[in-house]
């Protein structure tokens, strides 16, 4: 199975190419789920991707559904339009180039975070030997050269 971002992108794609077209084509499931490698008949596969789209902004029904839970699947191919977000998400890249963007910031923080720790750790032996030193200089002062 191919990543979930690229099947958002593909149906991202898909909602694009069909916002100007009069009347809008409706999607084809069936040809997404071969393209991404999942058996027929699983509509809830498709049913997900949308829900994701729709839950992230990207895309929206052109009606008023109330309860997604119920929505037939016709709803899903013949009444779901691409938003304006989703044509910006599709121009900065999509969402596979928001998930490489996202594990190089991640990649960036947790060097960060290491950088942070090792330079604490430091600081704190570096304090340490000087308390050390500190009291051999008393002592040896002290005791070996009166």
């Amino acid at each position: 199975m191919k990543p979930i971002e690229d099947c958002l992108d593909t149906v991202l794609r898909k909602l694009k190419d069909n916002y100007a077209l009069e009347p809008r084509p409706k999607l084809d499931s069936k040809i997404l789920l071969e393209y991404f490698e999942v058996p027929q008949g699983r509509d809830e596969f498709f049913k997900g991707i949308i829900n994701i789209l729709i839950d992230d902004g990207y895309v929206d029904f052109l009606d008023q559904i109330r309860d997604r839970k119920i929505t037939s699947l016709d709803t899903y191919k013949n009444r779901t339009i691409i938003l304006p977000k989703g044509f910006y998400l599709l121009q900065a890249g999509g969402y596979t180039a928001a998930s490489k963007r996202e594990n190089s910031k991640k990649k960036i923080q947790n060097l960060k975070d290491w950088l942070f720790i090792s330079g604490a750790w430091l600081a704190g032996i570096g304090a340490v030997g000087l308390v050390i030193w500190e009291i051999y200089k008393n002592y040896h002062s002290e005791f070996v050269c009166p």
